[in-house]
């Protein structure tokens, strides 16, 4: 018979061990707690750390939209807020990298409850028409024919047609593309089977029939149907006639005769009003080989007699219309001269883009100074309201570099409200062969105009057409090019 002791004594062991079990037990359960608050917070952290991450991406996205929307934000930082549903925000700073308010960086810089995230832009730009070596809205019922080079892509508005023939050897002729070509039709026209492209390793300048790849299974991918771009009445001459206004300088200040070159401006507009004659020189001035503009225009220099400006200093000749004084005078025409010698030469030095709310019309070559394009920093656009023509009326080969756009904004037939805006050789259906047109750059027209006439297997008339697009118009295209709407590239995203 158990004491009373001993059932005491077991009766309190066992409340101790229930005790201790129990202070066990709230200690698990109290570090489980504090465990799960501390994950609780973490994930609370992580959520806002994405969020302040988001908010500044969302904020290098919004910098991306502003660029695209405004159409010139001149060299001056810009900065902004973007504040997002949730109520986090991003602080945007804008830089431009070039003087055209073309090219950016961006920093957008989001924080919220001591939290901080940055994601920043190397370089924001807008695309331009001049990603095309050759680019119609209106192809019409212009062949692309044997004997062709075309370099660098291709967009027609209309139905492309293509020409060639078997030779005595059984091989092809035809046209050659060397990089994709694109239209907004449904298909090719003509006789596409003649159609080839390089190989990718094959050397553009000398080929032979083993390097193409004709159109079919062999073509890879070298066209595309139905695909849609911008229109080129779209191309706003009163933003750019106002940014003309903007840097426009006094002449005298560019003057090679008496402003040192060490000394001259950059980044300058010059605004022409009516008959205007230009040509493009290089000359020794104050112990440097400097690029000349050679201008006549009545209207800005009280004569019509050649004077001389720095070409280097300027981004935009701006060559606007004129309604009044000596009727000769009036329009906006725009020739690119001849010396009255169809062998004068332009030579380029500089980087800059003329505008012409009237026809361009180009009589002789037209070259860059540096020629050794890997380092050449020369490089000109030629941008119409209405035409750009090429006028020789010799035999003879012709040298074009640059970026050319006819984009017909204020040209229209009266007759049938056709919309115009074209570039070609002017009488290219009458007179001789002229020779080889070597093209360097990118041609870009509203409407196509033929370069020549064939019959058969024989060429007639006109020029045979050597084209080279040149690549630094992908990403450095010349000042104040028209840019496509909505197309904004980014690199060095970090």
């Amino acid at each position: 018979m158990k004491t009373a002791y001993e059932r005491n004594s077991r009766s309190g062991s066992a409340f101790v061990m229930v005790l201790v079990v129990l202070l066990i037990v709230v200690g698990l359960c109290t570090v489980s707690l504090k465990n799960s608050v501390a994950l609780l917070r973490m994930s609370q952290r992580q959520v806002l750390m994405e969020r302040v991450h988001f908010a500044a991406e969302s904020g290098a996205e919004e910098a991306g939209r502003i660029i695209n929307a405004t159409a010139y934000m001149g060299a001056s930082v810009t900065e902004t807020t973007h504040t997002l549903p949730n109520g986090i925000s991003a602080d945007i700073t804008i830089t431009p990298i070039d003087s055209q308010g073309r090219e950016f960086s961006v920093k957008s810089t989001a924080t919220s409850d001591r939290i901080t995230r940055e994601v920043n832009i190397g370089r924001v730009y807008r695309a331009t028409y001049l990603e095309y070596g050759s680019f119609y809205e209106d192809f019409g019922g212009v062949w692309w024919i044997y004997g062709h080079l075309i370099d660098g892509k291709i967009w027609t508005g209309t139905q492309p047609k293509i020409y060639g023939y078997y030779r005595n050897d059984g091989t092809k002729y035809g046209p050659i593309f060397n990089n994709v070509h694109e239209t907004a039709a449904s298909s090719f026209g003509g006789y596409p089977q003649f159609a080839s492209t390089l190989q990718d390793d094959s050397n553009y300048p000398s080929y032979d029939y083993d390097d193409l790849n004709f159109w079919g299974p062999d073509y890879k991918e070298g066209y595309e149907t139905e695909v849609t771009m911008p229109a080129l009445f779209d191309v706003d001459f009163d933003r750019t006639q106002s940014i003309a206004q903007e840097l426009d300088i006094d002449p005298a200040l560019i003057d090679p005769d008496t402003v040192n070159y060490a000394n001259k401006p950059m980044g300058k507009a010059l605004r022409l009003r009516g008959r205007t004659e230009i040509r493009f020189r290089t000359r020794n001035r104050w112990g440097e080989n400097v690029g000349i503009l050679q201008i006549k225009n009545r209207d800005k220099f009280g004569n019509f007699s050649w004077n001389e400006v720095y070409s280097e200093s300027l981004d935009l000749v701006y060559v606007e219309n004129l309604d009044t004084g000596n009727v000769e005078d009036q329009g906006a025409t725009l020739t690119i001269a001849d010396n009255n010698n169809n062998n004068f030469t332009n030579v380029v030095k500089g980087n800059l883009t003329v505008w012409a709310e009237d026809d361009i019309t180009i009589k002789s070559h037209i070259i860059y100074d540096n020629q050794n394009l890997e380092e050449s920093t020369d490089k000109i656009g030629m941008i119409s309201s209405d035409d750009i023509w090429i006028e020789r009326p010799n035999a003879g080969d012709m040298v074009l570099q640059g970026g050319f756009i006819a984009t017909g904004a204020t040209d229209t037939d009266s007759s049938s409200d056709e919309r115009l805006g074209k570039m070609g050789l002017k009488d290219y259906d009458s007179g001789v062969v002229r020779g080889n047109l070597y093209l360097l750059g990118s041609r870009v027209a509203q409407k196509v105009h033929p370069g020549g006439t064939y019959s058969g297997n024989t060429f007639m008339s006109g020029f045979i057409t050597k084209s080279t697009f040149d690549r630094r118009f992908v990403t450095d295209p010349p000042p104040f090019t028209p840019v496509l709407s909505s197309e904004t590239r980014y690199e060095d995203w970090y």
